[in-house]
């Protein structure tokens, strides 16, 4: 029997989507070494999305996860949190909590900078009396944020089932999900040996 396009397009995609499944399981962190401490450096990016719902408002949050390992053996693990909200929504509090399985981790947070983009949104309508054109105005507020994770905090992470990340921001409580992959992208992360060659 001949197989089709639609057979070699099922296909693709299915290893597309496995490979994906073992991509943060299985990535390789490389340090970078500072040559002027011995500290070894390996990083991480990821980025949340909360769209939005009727009760909530959408919001954004990019993270990039330093861990540091020095050569005393001292670890540790800086976060640097973009969150992008809605202009109307509050400032954000001034600790983030997270959400480990039940362990509940509160670490103060330090906001470096703020800032503003507008952004223009067409949105055009059908009328009887022709087409009506609306420019909507949308400004989104950045926050530029850092904290630190204890080698101990992070060690938790291992072999965890959910990991969430929360900010109070006024009476809204925003909830960023670590899915599979990037849970086990973390822990990969985590658990990457700092044995040079």
């Amino acid at each position: 029997m001949k197989k089709g396009l639609p057979y070699y397009s099922l296909l693709l995609l299915s290893t597309l989507f496995i490979s994906s499944c073992y991509y943060g399981k299985y990535k390789k962190f490389e340090p970078e070494i500072d040559q002027q401490t011995g500290v070894l450096r390996f990083t991480m990016h990821t980025d949340h999305v909360i769209p939005a719902t009727l009760s909530t408002r959408r919001a954004r949050l990019s993270q990039r996860i330093t861990r540091e390992v020095a050569s005393t053996g001292f670890e540790r693990y800086e976060v640097y949190d973009r969150l992008i909200l809605r202009n109307e929504t509050f400032v954000p509090s001034e600790t983030v909590y997270w959400l480990v399985d039940t362990k509940v981790f509160n670490i103060p947070i330090q906001v470096h900078s703020t800032s503003t983009e507008r952004e223009e949104i067409l949105s055009s309508t059908n009328t009887a009396s022709g087409t009506r054109v609306q420019i909507d105005h949308e400004v989104e507020v950045t926050y530029r944020i850092t904290y630190y994770l204890t080698a101990e905090q992070a060690k938790s992470i291992i072999n965890s089932e959910d990991i969430l990340v929360r900010y109070s921001s006024g009476p809204d409580r925003l909830t960023f999900d670590y899915t599979s992959i990037k849970r086990d992208e973390l822990e990969n992360l985590i658990t990457t040996t700092t044995e040079q060659d």
